[in-house]
């Protein structure tokens, strides 16, 4: 912990620093006499009795420093929390790591500074968390919630212990989601004549609402030029919608849209496969005056929408543009989706290489930014203590109810491992193009299995595996006792 920046940051226990040294030493050199009579350190480490034995010693010692180390931090934080601003929580810029560690521990708690401080640490060292834009930002947020969202484990995420926060974390999304996906068509680009990007959106503006082609990319497949077709400009503005109450039921519907989308893309012949995501963009806005007293004075405006891979026979033009346009409109009209927003529609130039889907994909999957949704909230002059408020209920409750009834992603045409039968019959240009992803349950099994067998002497894996897994290797003619890892794989390799 540095004091004097007002950070709260680890220092990782030396031994040789601790006042109380002297007691361990002691220990450990008591030890080592011992069993050290005419026996080098290879011999006794030899003998698992006295290897366990010292293995012991030199932990507890190793506990005792660092529990000595962590209450001298504590003591010095306590020390400097009288020359600390005595501002509320809900009043300041929640997502400044220097604003949080200024406040007093009343404010801040030690609980909450202590892992946003490990997690500075690691990302000071980090060259890929640096690259992840918004991630200090999102830490921060995540460490001082007030509501049931444990920013402690968002905040010590790494690899070996993930946190499992999937929508709200970058780590969890690389190492759930994107890694498999990017295996899984890692060389896609080769099996198709033409990829390329679609983003279905709700709009409240009429004026923005249409279709919009890109003329002209740069060298990193970003979109500089566009081509635009705004047929609904006059028409009045919308409302938009909220995440709570009734409204909740049409943020459901319009989450479905992308999928019906790209289905009918499909069916109608413009696409062969699809890879499609939905996600959900927030504005938070000030409410307008009066606002009762017992109401929070912020509101939020949902943006659900879609990010879409797709790949086709024909090359994207303005004209496909149009045709694809077409098929959104249509579905609007079908669901009767015009009282609530109008279509909006991006379509991309046709990719060249794989390195752009691979950042497609990458973008598709990324986690919610909601460090942006919190800053533009600012900005737009909501008042900071019912934005906090406001933030922790939508943000960290009321999105991860919305996102749970929408199962994402889905795979469509050859973009999908069909496990039918008869799916080899299918024509050339629907065939699956990707490489097959591992079964889950087969991936979990593998893990447990593997760790039994570092373990000496090897473990028993049938008291590592849940109801499920077992049954599993019942149905498949596999038992717990004698699968082995070549089992597991061959398995995998021929379904």
């Amino acid at each position: 912990m540095a004091i004097g920046s007002c950070n709260f940051v680890y220092e990782m226990p030396s031994m040789s620093q601790a006042p109380n040294a002297e007691s361990a030493a002691a220990r450990r050199a008591g030890a080592q006499s011992a069993a050290a009579v005419g026996r080098s350190w290879r011999e006794r480490l030899a003998d698992p009795a006295e290897a366990e034995q010292i293995v012991a010693v030199w932990r507890a010692a190793w506990r005792e420093d660092r529990a000595w180390h962590r209450a001298r931090n504590i003591e010095r934080d306590q020390l400097a929390d009288p020359g600390r601003e005595d501002t509320p929580l809900e009043m300041v810029d929640r997502s400044s790591c220097d604003r949080l560690f200024k406040l007093k521990r009343e404010h801040f708690p030690r609980q909450c500074a202590e892992p946003l401080g490990y997690f500075l640490k690691r990302w000071k060292r980090s060259d890929w968390m640096r690259d992840q834009r918004g991630y200090r930002e999102k830490a921060a947020l995540a460490a001082s919630s007030r509501d049931k969202f444990d920013g402690q484990r968002f905040c010590n995420c790494r690899p070996g212990r993930l946190c499992g926060q999937v929508h709200h974390c970058p780590r969890c999304k690389l190492e759930f989601e994107i890694r498999p996906v990017l295996e899984e068509y890692a060389e896609a680009f080769e099996k198709a004549p033409f990829w390329f990007a679609a983003v279905p959106i709700i709009t409240y503006r009429p004026e923005k609402a249409g279709l919009h082609y890109v003329t002209h990319k740069d060298a990193e497949g970003r979109a500089k030029a566009y081509r635009h077709s705004r047929p609904f400009a006059g028409r009045p503005t919308r409302r938009g919608l909220t995440l709570v109450g009734a409204e909740s039921d049409v943020v459901d519907k319009l989450l479905r849209v992308p999928f019906e989308f790209a289905m009918r893309l499909r069916d109608r012949g413009l696409v062969d496969g699809a890879y499609v995501t939905r996600e959900i963009a927030l504005d938070y806005v000030p409410r307008l005056e009066p606002v009762p007293k017992h109401e929070l004075r912020v509101a939020e405006v949902v943006l659900p929408h879609g990010n879409g891979l797709f790949n086709t026979r024909r090359k994207p033009s303005w004209r496909f543009a149009n045709e694809c346009w077409e098929v959104l409109v249509t579905l609007w009209i079908d669901w009767d989706l015009f009282k609530y927003g109008y279509p909006d529609l991006l379509v991309g130039k046709a990719m060249v290489d794989q390195e752009e889907i691979n950042r497609w994909i990458s973008y598709s999957l990324k986690p919610m930014p909601f460090e942006k949704f919190y800053q533009k909230g600012i900005k737009n002059g909501c008042f900071l203590k019912h934005l906090n408020t406001h933030l922790d209920l939508t943000v960290f409750r009321s999105i991860k109810m919305a996102f749970s009834g929408v199962k994402s992603p889905r795979k469509y045409g050859n973009m999908n491992c069909d496990p039918r039968l008869h799916a080899h019959e299918a024509p050339p240009h629907r065939r699956y193009l990707g490489k097959k992803p591992i079964n889950r349950m087969v991936r979990r099994i593998l893990g447990k299995l593997r760790k039994c067998l570092r373990q000496q002497p090897p473990g028993d894996l049938t008291e590592k595996l849940t109801e499920s897994e077992m049954c599993f290797l019942a149905e498949h003619d596999l038992d717990g006792h004698g699968v082995t890892v070549a089992d597991l794989e061959r398995w995998d390799g021929e379904r």
